[in-house]
């Protein structure tokens, strides 16, 4: 671990912080706070060295909310959307994120919706507060939709989740495959490493006329379009 790298991330955690604590003082709303996150998660990144370039911008709808379905290898996916990705969203996101200093606190604050996986009725009732930010706030969401990192180590088998969000709030689905994150913060590392990530932003999938009966059927077109985008090793 570079000692000069993880200064730099404890002092850009700690200006994200401040910047955030002031927009919610001033009570300046989610999208302003989204603003802050995604200056300074792209700060977070640049400092050690993570360079990010994103590819495939054009196949996001433009002016309508859409579900975003992502891979997840490692914690940096997170900064990583939050700075790159070109649109005002709201993370679904495991409910234990929301009790990690700092980014924890944003998240709660952010307007984002964490998700208790062990408790089914809990677990309903954020897909329907994700759902009300589709339908009704017309904003865009971001989940991983396998739940869990997979390190670097391929790609897990995608949950229901997103399909589920999908089928229930009629927009369409954005494939996104996250590549290089599995260095840029490698498992039981504290601080980012400098490291290349690719971004890759697939075509839409439409959910419109899908019914509960179809989410199985969905989640698997979901995790199939998802792994189109990544390159064979090699």
């Amino acid at each position: 671990m570079r000692p000069f790298a993880l200064f730099t991330s404890i002092i850009a955690l700690s200006g994200f912080y401040m910047e955030g604590l002031y927009v919610r003082l001033r009570g300046l709303g989610h999208t302003r706070m989204h603003l802050v996150a995604r200056r300074w998660g792209r700060r977070i990144l640049r400092w050690p060295g993570v360079q990010v370039s994103v590819e495939g911008e054009h196949h996001i709808p433009a002016g309508l909310p859409c579900l975003f379905v992502a891979n997840h290898v490692s914690y940096s996916d997170t900064p990583i959307l939050m700075g790159h990705l070109p649109v005002d969203f709201r993370f679904l996101a495991k409910e234990s994120l929301f009790k990690m200093p700092i980014i924890g606190t944003h998240l709660r604050h952010g307007g984002h919706v964490g998700v208790v996986r062990d408790d089914p009725r809990a677990a309903v009732q954020s897909l329907n507060s994700a759902a009300r930010i589709l339908k009704d706030q017309k904003t865009s969401v971001v989940i991983f939709a396998e739940g869990t990192r997979s390190h670097g180590e391929g790609m897990r088998e995608f949950r229901s989740g997103a399909a589920h969000l999908a089928i229930q709030a009629q927009v369409p689905v954005v494939p996104v495959a996250i590549m290089g994150s599995a260095q840029a913060l490698p498992k039981n590392y504290l601080s980012l490493q400098r490291s290349r990530v690719r971004v890759m932003i697939g075509a839409p999938v439409s959910a419109e006329g899908l019914a509960r009966r179809d989410r199985d059927s969905f989640t698997a077109r979901l995790q199939a379009a998802v792994a189109a985008l990544i390159p064979p090793p090699g």
